[in-house]
């Protein structure tokens, strides 16, 4: 068969000028045939003369060598009806990736690739788009599979495994199940791990990024080891011992001159005592983008795969521990800051008051659909007060007035939340009027009301007991719950919180059956018996205080923070603005000094910190959502790593690009000027 056609014109160019033949040499156009019983096997005629028999032993070995290239070559192997198939799939959320494969006795081999962008509306199901692939490869290859008996295919999705067991299915799945059930296969499951060429099919090429780092070795960097190796007490004698002719066998040696220590299997960089030096390596093994911030094991494990010194782990813990990075960014999981300390038990009854609002609850005819709770502190009588749940602050005076003030009078003490309508204007100003002092707990430290919130649990646990199921009743059953509330004893005074109130117990039914004392008409005695009530409920609230502290404090650690000091304010704190995502927004803001802390104690727990302009003048925090800013020790670790990094070079290029297209970057700018 003579062959002319422009590919085999091109080979027999190539072939020649590999070899030195002329066109009219040994090997000429119109006399290469081809073996039709072997094909690929290219077999020349005879040379036309006898003068060219001398190059008969080179080209039979060069045509040798071509026809092995010929045939070694790793191309896409022609589909044969009667070998294993099999189809693998994968998809993602940009796009699906298939391959027809067959198996020729030794191999799977690759006959064809399909990749397909992903529809939105089945991007966001990860099985129904993995369905999908295998959908779009039958209808690709239907000529190929129609009829072909038990071929497999291969998936990392094992749900997908039991697709024919589901009770019920959409319209779009049962129209693809009754598609595929024309074609002989049967499915098989593999780990994701293990289909990475299909899954590289699926994804998007202009996402994918190639971040590699170079360390290149200059003349300051190759000075700064040996002056530091001839400066560096562990590692002076060993590099003389190297560098003699007649060198002790040790476990070190001496390549391009940088000492080597053989440990572990491996030659491992000793890197000398040089704060500079070292600081450059943490940069890189730490701060660098491609490294991630990562703890301390993970920043360890890197650099003992490549460098050795005898304080590698002190100096790694330091160097992560002062990171401000991690601090800014990461969740710390220590146990949190600032012993409990207790309010002051009140002197008498009825002076200090704590109150919240609870709700909102379906909306009774009469208009309320919250709840005001006021507790006394000292007897832990409370009042359940129906209250519409959005009124504004005159409405709450009002509630407050008609259903405590007129029957208890004015408290000197009122404990509350930091709610908008306890810190406005005219409720502090009314307060002031009144002659009373308030005390709003810190933020996100509702521990400080925790008696109103206690109030809260109890009086919904009593209310579900007693509404109708659609719950419209609510308000009538308040009665009844605050009279259950306050005739059970209380465990803070170990007594009844309405008879502490009120001067006497409880009445009920059983009062006329069950014969009780005469009671004395002597004040003096009456007297005496409040004096030692009130006296007792004050020693048994205190010694409920005190237990409650020790087991709350046994979970806490001391408040290391004063006045002056810089710390690391909580992100929760704030307010986030539009479009930002609360799980990728930094954990810390600051460090911003505390002015002062708020209260008799130096220690706090809370304080007024000084925040900058872009925030409001001051705010009271807790301490538990601070945290000790720990500046960069610049003895043991100098220099800006950030700013001064001629060692480090990271390339990014996209999959897309060419070499040519690489650029040189360091630190991102925003990333810089975020610290």
């Amino acid at each position: 068969m003579q062959l002319g056609d422009k590919n085999m014109q091109y080979l027999l160019k190539t072939y020649r000028q590999l070899h030195g033949i002329s066109k009219g040499g040994v090997v000429a156009e119109e006399t290469l045939v081809v073996d039709n019983d072997l094909p690929g096997y290219l077999e020349p005629q005879p040379p036309p003369t006898a003068g060219r028999a001398a190059a008969k032993t080179d080209l039979g070995a060069s045509q040798q060598a071509l026809k092995a290239a010929l045939l070694s070559a790793e191309v896409l192997h022609i589909y044969n009806p009667l070998l294993p198939t099999r189809v693998t799939t994968d998809a993602s959320g940009y796009g699906i990736g298939v391959v027809l494969e067959q198996h020729d006795g030794v191999d799977w081999h690759p006959v064809e690739y399909f990749s397909k962008k992903v529809p939105v509306v089945h991007s966001t199901n990860d099985a129904r788009k993995k369905f999908l692939a295998f959908v779009h490869a039958l209808k690709r290859w239907r000529h190929f599979l129609l009829g072909q008996s038990q071929f497999r295919w291969v998936t990392d999705n094992n749900p997908l495994v039991f697709y024919k067991t589901q009770d019920t299915v959409n319209s779009t799945i049962a129209r693809w199940m009754a598609f595929i059930d024309q074609f002989d296969f049967f499915l098989d499951h593999i780990p994701r791990k293990s289909n990475r060429f299909v899954d590289a099919l699926s994804r998007r090429p202009d996402h994918y990024t190639v971040v590699y780092s170079t360390f290149q070795i200059d003349n300051y960097l190759w000075d700064s080891f040996i002056r530091g190796y001839q400066a560096d007490l562990e590692f002076c004698d060993k590099y003389v011992n190297c560098s003699s002719p007649n060198p002790t066998p040790s476990h070190y040696r001496i390549q391009e001159g940088y000492l080597l220590v053989h440990t572990r299997g491996k030659d491992l960089l000793c890197v000398p005592s040089n704060p500079h030096l070292r600081t450059r390596l943490f940069g890189e093994f730490h701060d660098a983008p491609a490294t991630g911030h990562f703890e301390v094991n993970h920043t360890i494990a890197r650099l003992r795969e490549q460098f050795w010194w005898s304080n590698l782990l002190d100096d790694v813990t330091r160097y992560c521990e002062s990171c401000e990075v991690c601090r800014r960014y990461k969740s710390h999981n220590h146990r949190p800051y600032g012993e409990l300390r207790t309010l002051p038990v009140p002197l008498r009854r009825r002076e200090a008051i704590a109150m919240d609002i609870t709700g909102p609850f379906p909306k009774h005819k009469t208009g309320v659909d919250g709840i005001l709770t006021v507790v006394d502190r000292l007897t832990k009588f409370a009042m359940f007060l129906p209250y519409r749940y959005h009124a504004k602050a005159p409405e709450l005076v009002q509630v407050l007035y008609a259903g405590w003030i007129q029957t208890k009078g004015y408290p000197k003490e009122i404990v509350c939340d930091h709610d908008t309508r306890f810190m406005s204007n005219f409720w502090l100003a009314l307060i002031k009027r009144w002659g009373s002092s308030l005390k709003p707990s810190s933020a996100r430290h509702p521990q400080t009301d925790g008696q109103t919130e206690r109030a809260h649990q109890t009086a919904q646990v009593l209310l579900r007991t007693l509404i109708r199921p659609d719950q419209k009743d609510w308000v009538e059953q308040l009665s009844d719950v605050e009279l259950a509330y306050n005739s059970s004893i209380h465990p803070a005074i170990g007594m009844l919180p309405f008879e502490f109130e009120n001067d006497s117990p409880v009445t009920s039914l059983l009062d006329t059956i069950i014969p009780r004392t005469t009671e004395s008409n002597d004040h003096l005695l009456f007297l005496r018996w409040m004096q030692e009530l009130l006296v007792k409920a004050r020693n048994q609230m205190a010694m409920t205080q005190q237990r409650m502290s020790q087991q709350a404090n046994h979970q806490r650690l001391p408040c290391p923070f004063r006045a002056g000091d810089l710390v690391w304010v909580s992100a929760a704190e704030f307010s986030l603005q539009q479009d930002i995502s609360r799980k990728l927004l930094r954990k810390w803001m600051g460090p911003w000094p505390i002015v002062a802390p708020i209260g008799d104690a130096p220690e706090g727990p809370s304080f007024t910190i000084r925040c900058p302009p872009t925030c409001p003048s001051t705010h009271s925090f807790i301490a538990p959502s601070w945290l000790f800013t720990r500046q960069r020790n610049m003895a043991i670790f100098p220099g800006d790593i950030h700013k001064t990094h001629p060692l480090w070079t990271v390339f990014r290029t996209s999959a897309t690009s060419s070499p040519s297209d690489a650029t040189t970057t360091g630190q991102p700018s925003n990333w810089y000027s975020q610290r």
